[in-house]
């Protein structure tokens, strides 16, 4: 049986609540853009889409909501100074879709296709302008010869930004 000595507890309990909280970083998606010209369903919007699910999921960060971070960045043209102060962010992240590669390659027997998405995504303290990251990931899907490009392409994106979206949390106080 263990024994449990009241004056450690005590102790214990007083030195978990006098520890610093941390507020969450508040964070907003700018934009992501594509520097590719294709056709297609835009891969910059899923960037973007999933890039928010993976950060909204991080309980040390608050994702901003893109509707309304549109509006402010609307609002402020030509003059976005006050950008980050109007929506509340610390942080803002910007980024670009800048290679997509769709190919096929000889496999074991027959030919596999492969869908690569270089992203690169840089995250911006709002209080003073500071790089805070600045990181390009090359995410890659491969599938058998019926596969849709579209679908490699997605599960592409999807893996790059899961890489980065990572990192920026390893980031977040």
């Amino acid at each position: 049986m263990i024994k449990r000595n009241p004056f450690i507890l005590a102790a214990l309990a007083a030195s978990c609540a006098s520890a610093p909280k941390v507020d969450p970083v508040r964070v907003a998606i700018a934009e992501i853009g594509s520097k590719v010209n294709r056709n297609g369903p835009p891969l910059a919007d899923l960037a973007v889409d999933h890039l928010q699910d993976r950060l909204v999921s991080c309980s040390r960060l608050i994702v901003v909501e893109r509707m309304r971070l549109d509006r402010i960045i609307e609002e402020q043209r030509p003059d976005s100074s006050g950008l980050g102060k109007l929506s509340g962010a610390d942080w803002v992240v910007y980024g670009a879709i800048t290679e997509v590669v769709y190919r096929g390659e000889p496999g074991q027997g027959e030919l596999r296709h492969i869908g690569e998405v270089e992203l690169n995504l840089r995250v911006i303290r709002v209080e003073d302008g500071r790089i805070v990251f600045s990181k390009g990931h090359r995410g890659s899907a491969e599938g058998p010869p019926n596969s849709i490009p579209e679908s490699l392409l997605n599960r592409a994106t999807r893996a790059a930004v899961d890489k980065l979206a990572g990192e920026i949390v390893k980031l977040a106080p």
